[in-house]
């Protein structure tokens, strides 16, 4: 799992991130053919209520390719995210396992109006 920082996003734009996943023993791309995967995100003193969520059910999440996928909020999506520093979460279930690929923080600032 990777804990860090993601790079700082406004309120008032468009968060996207492009993935790859490969497998450490044979550097291999992971096969995420009907892989379920959920993005959440939420404030940093209740890391157990999500205010912003995307997944491969909902559309936000896709798989792009072998090994690879995106996820998009669009402008509307990440709106409601007042300025602060959020906690994100990055989860990846493939037959039935789930794997915790990312936990970390995510800066946001205000964009100005909208």
């Amino acid at each position: 799992m990777y804990q860090g920082h993601l790079e700082t996003l406004s309120n008032r734009e468009d968060w996207e991130r492009d993935c790859e996943l490969y497998d450490p023993a044979t550097s291999e791309p992971i096969d995420l053919t009907g892989a379920a995967i959920v993005v959440h995100v939420t404030r940093e003193a209740t890391p157990d209520d999500a205010v912003l969520t995307g997944s491969t059910s909902d559309g936000r999440v896709t798989i792009t390719g072998p090994g690879t996928f995106a996820w998009h909020f669009t402008p509307g999506d990440v709106a409601g995210l007042c300025e602060g520093t959020y906690r994100a979460f990055v989860r990846v279930t493939i037959a039935g396992r789930t794997k915790q690929l990312f936990a970390g923080t995510l800066p946001v600032v205000h964009g100005g109006p909208p």
